[in-house]
């Protein structure tokens, strides 16, 4: 459980202990590290000690999982190699066992070689040899599964990601004490009010200087490529309507208290059918995309709410159009150059019809663009109910478990820094805070449970579609046959359902019993119906 600053506050007969570097890691957020760092001290030489720790630990976990997945590689050459001797051995006692006779068919001769499958399975050798490729065709997909390169590539982003997190921390205890006493400073001033982005208050009706919004519609739409985005995730859209309703009210409850000066209109809004934990949006908010991994993911409907209100503030500052102006000072081959697959990729860049993906790291816009989107949200966040940190309390989640989704790009997308998390603590302290916030509803918790629910359900059809499909085909004789041979060496290809899956919170669980119960009468009505015998057609 996270400590709050109210945890901090000394009794008269209680002193309060300084926590370690290690017990901030695991309770402590970035709001309450910035808290701490107000009230204790840490020495300087103690937080480049502590530093120099954690860079020397990420790196032996590095080495650890290359070094392991480079093992996995020679293992599966070795095993793969021994798996060919073995079959060499096969084939040469099959050639021993192997008989010549002539054929006559129409009144044609020819020879036809047959294997003596009794002798051959008589023999002690094959015997010997068969136990021996069943382990050894075991330990093949065992290692190919181990050294699998996207697997390796998942581990060592996990294990990025999770030290950037606990050196922000570090930075904000010996940073932050500087950052907000010039905060007050500016506020006892006034230079607050001259910020970027300043008079929250003002929100809907402020100039924010980057220009007329509409102008992004009428550039962006007329790309081709961002039109055949749109049909490419339309055939990945996650169908259900009651979640469609919901994610739908959520942008528009979001769009109507932000900057925002032109309309999204429902039908840019796709739902993403993949568990990968992201959200984007498209310059004039042609495509805003939310993935069904991040609707599922959200612990309350605050840390959606942040995640939304964060892409819908790239589309208000148009950073779309503002990137565009960057890349028209470097010409195509430059940019090329540039590319770097994997990279922090946020938006779908066209020029002379050519799509591609531009590195917004390597041009230095990235880190600025995601601290704008990170105020401007928190601000949106504020007037429509929602506590501000929200979205930062979510960034923060992801990055800590280095074992918490397989699959999430959203840092790939977001990169953490300690200058991202100052910023957006400063405009905190900027706002001017709400008595309560809202956390949850419970349109958001049935929007969860129809996602689990449907997962469910969809695990139990493919279950029954497997055991009731008799129909032989070379496809499913061959899948068929991969799947007995993983279940006889003990293989599982994905993980089973983790303990802490977000489909086991007790608060969805009545939410889970009335969807199923929904689920279930719908059913048994459309069954219903298609049993009711059709009336017959009588001819003239």
């Amino acid at each position: 459980m996270s400590v709050t600053l109210n945890d901090l506050v000394l009794s008269q007969n209680q002193e309060f202990k300084k926590p370690t570097f290690e017990e901030i890691y695991q309770s402590y957020s970035f709001l309450d590290t910035a808290n701490l760092a107000e009230i204790v001290k840490y020495p300087e030489e103690d937080i480049k000690k502590e530093f120099e720790r954690l860079r020397e630990k990420e790196k032996t976990e590095r080495l650890e999982a290359k070094t392991e997945q480079r093992n996995a590689l020679a293992e599966l050459k070795k095993s793969q190699n021994n798996l060919k001797k073995n079959s060499d051995a096969t084939e040469k006692l099959r050639k021993k066992y192997t008989v010549t006779a002539t054929v006559i068919e129409n009144n044609k001769p020819r020879k036809d070689k047959r294997v003596d499958e009794n002798a051959l399975a008589n023999d002690p050798a094959y015997k010997t040899l068969s136990e021996e490729r069943k382990g050894l065709e075991c330990l093949v997909r065992e290692w190919q599964i181990k050294s699998d390169k996207v697997t390796y590539e998942i581990k060592l982003e996990k294990i990025r990601t999770y030290y950037e997190v606990l050196e922000t921390q570090l930075d904000l205890l010996q940073k932050w004490p500087v950052a907000l006493q010039k905060i007050e400073a500016d506020k006892q001033s006034g230079k607050a009010a001259e910020r970027k982005f300043a008079n929250p208050e003002n929100i809907g009706l402020r100039d924010l200087g980057v220009g007329d919004q509409s102008d992004d519609l009428k550039k962006f739409s007329k790309y081709p490529e961002i039109e055949a985005d749109r049909k490419e995730f339309k055939k990945i859209e996650y169908k259900d309507q009651e979640v469609r309703n919901y994610v739908l009210g959520m942008v528009q409850l979001i769009a109507k208290n932000s900057d925002l000066t032109i309309p999204i209109k429902d039908e840019n809004v796709i739902i993403i059918d993949t568990e990968d934990v992201n959200a984007f949006a498209y310059p004039g908010g042609l495509i805003i995309g939310i993935n069904r991994g991040l609707l599922l993911h959200a612990e309350n409907e605050a840390q959606l709410a942040g995640v939304l209100a964060h892409e819908i503030s790239h589309v208000v500052a148009r950073h779309g159009h503002r990137l565009m102006k960057k890349v028209n000072l470097w010409s195509l081959a430059q940019l090329a150059s540039l590319f770097i697959p994997g990279g922090y990729l946020v938006y779908v860049i066209s020029q002379n019809l050519l799509g591609f993906f531009l590195n917004l790291k390597l041009l230095g816009v990235s880190r600025g663009f995601e601290i704008e989107a990170d105020i401007l949200g928190m601000q949106y966040l504020e007037k429509t109910g929602y506590d501000p940190m929200s979205y930062m309390n979510f960034f923060e989640k992801l990055g800590r478990d280095k074992g918490y989704v397989r699959h999430t790009s959203w840092f790939k997308t977001h990169p953490a820094s300690e200058e991202r998390i100052t910023n957006t603590l400063r405009e905190y302290r900027y706002l001017t805070p709400k008595d309560s916030y809202v956390q949850n509803s419970n349109d958001f918790l049935e929007m969860q449970a129809r996602l689990c629910v449907a997962q469910e359900l969809e695990k139990a059809d493919t279950a029954k579609r497997a055991e009731k499909q008799r129909k032989p085909s070379l496809t499913r004789g061959q899948q068929k046959k991969e799947e007995n041979a993983d279940k006889q060496c003990g293989i599982q290809k994905t993980p089973p359902e983790q303990k802490n899956s977000p489909c086991n919170r007790p608060e969805l669980s009545d939410f889970k019993d009335k969807v199923r119960a929904e689920v279930t009468a719908e059913k048994e009505k459309q069954e219903k119906v298609e049993e009711e015998p059709k009336p017959k057609l009588r001819r003239p």
